[in-house]
């Protein structure tokens, strides 16, 4: 009787044990996964500020590669006389073709000009003429930005 009370015991205080054992490496594997989890988003997060960083030097890189050129072909910004530019009306089709094709810097080496286009719209409208009972196409034009030219060191 004696012998199954203390096999009986051994046998609690080995449960008791392996269950402390467990909660215990529940506690750790708990811990680890939120460890992992900071982990790899912090890993995330450092992925996404380096491209943040690599777009941003990109960039920089552009802009001095645009400065060297501007350096290079001695284009200083109070050299540049700027001229506002507000269009707004209707135009038939070759004006309102003339008018873009100036605006479009296609022809801007001839003439040392270059348009900065902030706002353009152009709509196609229809003109009616009241008094033969036709009617015109047109186009209705709303052009804003700035017209910059060269200064005439020459004065």
């Amino acid at each position: 009787m004696l012998r199954t009370w203390f096999i009986s015991l051994f046998c609690l205080t080995l449960f008791c044990i392996m269950l402390i054992i467990t909660l215990q490496s529940h506690g750790q594997v708990k811990s680890s996964t939120e460890n992992i989890q900071y982990l790899v988003q912090k890993r995330a997060d450092l992925k996404r500020w380096d491209n943040e960083h690599r777009s941003a030097q990109l960039e920089i890189k552009n802009w001095n590669d645009l400065r060297k050129k501007v350096i290079e072909a001695k284009i200083e910004p109070k050299k540049w006389q700027v001229y506002p530019v507000n269009i707004q009306d209707t135009f038939d089709l070759h004006e309102a073709e003339r008018i873009l094709r100036i605006l479009s810097n296609s022809s801007s080496k001839e003439n040392n000009f270059l348009f900065s286009p902030e706002y353009i719209r152009v709509m196609p409208v229809v003109i009616s003429q009241e008094g033969s009972g036709g009617s015109q196409s047109a186009v209705e034009m709303q052009v804003q930005g700035k017209m910059m030219t060269m200064r005439d060191e020459s004065f």
